[in-house]
């Protein structure tokens, strides 16, 4: 009987000993993801310029250029891809990634107002700014509690910004006047935000993460005119003052699933 007890209390830290070793962030991976765009566009004008249909200096050229200014945001879905690497020393996870994203859609804002000279007749200013596509290279930065792992990340982002602006009055023909344009810019921003990873069943893991992108200015010049020949040059800006992106995706770890090494 004693000597069956003691091998019992032998047994029992072998057995013990048994549970599964802490997974291990090490290695490639690659995903896909899931994205949430949101441009704040914290000034988005018109200046009105010379020209014989309406006069940069009358009052309804100067209250076209004065009441043109609007804010809004721009909210836009989009999805991509993503590749890394990460290295793992305990609990601290080092890694690398870059990834693409496209989007659709965009956001717009504007202004409809009456002329001053004509109270009955109206102008009528339409913004539009959207991103066409983004793309990161980030360090990033964690630490790792067996499945889950949360990070700080940072690096740079290459993004094509997009801005298009319409005019139109409700004059009649041959006074009726028009304009429209669009022009886009490539952006080379620092980029900086978190996020974290929890490894599934398998190779799989699920992550969440939130990138901020500083400010970007975009405009160019256009023509608004008459169907009879008449025209003014005009000016459009949009300055944004930030962008804001979330990211819902799945990476597949190339490797041991879940092996630990340490």
């Amino acid at each position: 009987m004693l000597a069956a007890l003691a091998g019992t209390l032998l047994s029992g830290p072998a057995i013990a000993g048994t549970v599964s070793p802490a997974y291990d962030w090490s290695g490639f991976y690659i995903g896909a993801h899931a994205a949430l765009a949101n441009t704040d566009v914290g000034n988005a004008n018109l200046v009105w310029g010379d020209g014989n249909l309406i006069g940069p200096l009358t009052a309804d050229g100067l209250a076209i250029t004065r009441n043109s200014r609007v804010s809004f945001d721009s909210m836009q879905l989009g999805g991509g891809i993503q590749a890394g690497y990460n290295y793992q020393i305990g609990n601290v996870v080092a890694g690398l990634e870059a990834d693409f994203t496209m989007f659709g859609g965009r956001g717009s804002d504007g202004v409809s107002a009456p002329f001053i000279s004509s109270p009955t007749r109206r102008y009528i200013l339409q913004y539009g700014v959207n991103v066409d596509w983004l793309a990161t290279i980030r360090g990033r930065l964690g630490y790792a509690a067996d499945r889950f792992f949360i990070y700080g990340t940072g690096g740079i982002a290459f993004a094509d910004v997009e801005l298009d602006w319409s005019y139109s009055t409700t004059f009649n023909p041959p006074q009726y006047s028009s304009g429209s344009g669009g022009s886009s810019k490539i952006a080379t921003k620092p980029i900086f935000g978190g996020g974290f990873e929890y490894a599934l069943n398998g190779n799989s893991t699920f992550k969440v993460e939130y990138l901020y992108m500083r400010s970007i200015d975009i405009g160019m010049s256009g023509v608004v005119s008459t169907s009879d020949g008449f025209s003014n040059q005009i000016t459009t800006n949009a300055n944004i003052n930030a962008h804001h992106f979330l990211k819902v995706g799945l990476n597949w770890k190339f490797g041991e699933p879940g092996a630990g090494k340490y």
